[in-house]
């Protein structure tokens, strides 16, 4: 079954493992392989109410894999939900990163009926 939220982008963070699985990987494979995919597999926990749909665009910093101050571009996001925003702001503090993860991310996920 597939997940009713996706993330759809995912930029401004770098990650820098050094393991021997990505020692030869581009920035881009690693943030793939380390946030995105974690990333997906924690969102098919989340439950929304079944009428909610549309696109978040969430911005925040991360430093040492912890992110901060989660910000909604209620310009970019067509979910204004307050409080299934707030239940997504909440559900992200529990996703786990690299503690390399650095930058200042901007996350869009999307929601489906």
């Amino acid at each position: 079954m597939r997940s009713r939220i996706q993330v759809i982008g995912f930029t401004g963070v770098t990650v820098t493992e050094n393991t021997g699985i990505t020692g030869n990987m581009s920035p881009q494979q690693q943030v793939q392989i380390y946030p995105i995919e974690p990333l997906t597999r924690h969102l098919q926990k989340l439950s929304l109410p079944a009428n909610i749909s549309g696109d978040l665009v969430l911005e925040f910093s991360v430093k040492n894999g912890r992110i901060n101050s989660i910000v909604l571009d209620d310009k970019a996001s067509t979910l204004q939900d307050k409080a299934v925003v707030a239940q997504v702001r909440r559900f992200l503090l529990g996703w786990v990163l690299p503690r390399s993860a650095q930058g200042n991310a901007r996350l869009t996920l999307r929601v489906s009926l």
